[in-house]
């Protein structure tokens, strides 16, 4: 202060340090309440039509009522519907990339050992929604990634592990493994007696374009095909859901990144 004094840059009256703290504490505080408030929100972008008589968003408030989701923040975004341009382009698109296929998200045969695929030929599908039952407690699991579902089950199973030797918390199914394995036994488990108390399937599988350029955004693909498939079960069966009800309104958790292109043999040049 004295040297601000000095150069003559200084105003008549300092801040003091607790006005200073207070400030930064306040504005803190307001950028985390708006923070909060957008990741708790749900967007839903419809194409808008005026021949409809009941808004929806007015329709959307009342399913949130009627069902009990009165945590569920409903946000709207109205965009038009596509002209003819858009439409000659979108066929042209799908008639370029007909015969190109993703290199790292394309389905793979199954590469399991020993007694053979575990996961019903499906181990080696990537961008799902799937389900993880547990037969022996009736609970399941429902979760998306953008890997296959044999290293997602495998990352599943390693949290297990870590919950059980360190206390490390991971996914709710995890934690569930670990505490159903400690009320049988005491010693910790390989991967692969865990994975025998699994059965897994496949509700839904994205295309590899559609799906990897919405990574990241509030318009991601999988997120929101894993979040009607919450919603879908929580309706049917609630009470045997190990699901957290914060995956429903959370931010994306899919990365976007480069993905390798092929031409599949067989090209049709007619079109």
């Amino acid at each position: 202060m004295k040297a601000l004094q000095h150069a003559g840059l200084s105003g008549s009256r300092f801040p003091t340090l607790q006005q200073v703290l207070d400030s930064r504490s306040g504005a803190l505080r307001q950028s985390r309440s708006r923070s909060g408030k957008k990741s708790r929100a749900v967007f839903f972008c419809l194409g808008y039509s005026r021949f409809w008589k009941t808004p929806i968003h007015v329709v959307l408030r009342r399913l949130r009522n009627k069902h009990n989701l009165l945590w569920l923040r409903v946000t709207m975004s109205y965009h038009r519907f596509n002209n003819l341009r858009e439409m000659f382009q979108g066929h042209l698109n799908r008639v370029l990339m007909k015969n190109v296929d993703s290199k790292d998200y394309c389905d793979r045969p199954c590469n399991c050992r020993g007694r053979g695929c575990r996961y019903g030929n499906v181990c080696r599908k990537a961008l799902i929604v799937y389900k993880v039952t547990i037969p022996r407690t009736g609970k399941y699991y429902i979760g998306a990634t953008s890997q296959t579902l044999k290293e997602r089950v495998g990352g599943h199973l390693q949290g297990a592990r870590r919950f059980l030797r360190h206390g490390t918390r991971s996914s709710t199914l995890a934690i569930h493994l670990a505490q159903m394995w400690q009320r049988s036994s005491n010693s910790i488990p390989s991967a692969g007696m865990l994975r025998d108390e699994l059965s897994c399937s496949i509700l839904w599988q994205g295309d590899p374009f559609s799906c990897s350029k919405t990574f990241g955004k509030l318009s991601c693909k999988l997120c929101q095909k894993e979040r009607v498939a919450l919603l879908r079960h929580s309706w049917m069966d609630e009470s045997n859901m190990l699901n957290d009800r914060s995956e429903l309104h959370g931010s994306c958790r899919h990365t976007a990144r480069f993905h390798r292109l092929f031409m599949r043999s067989g090209t049709d040049d007619s079109e």
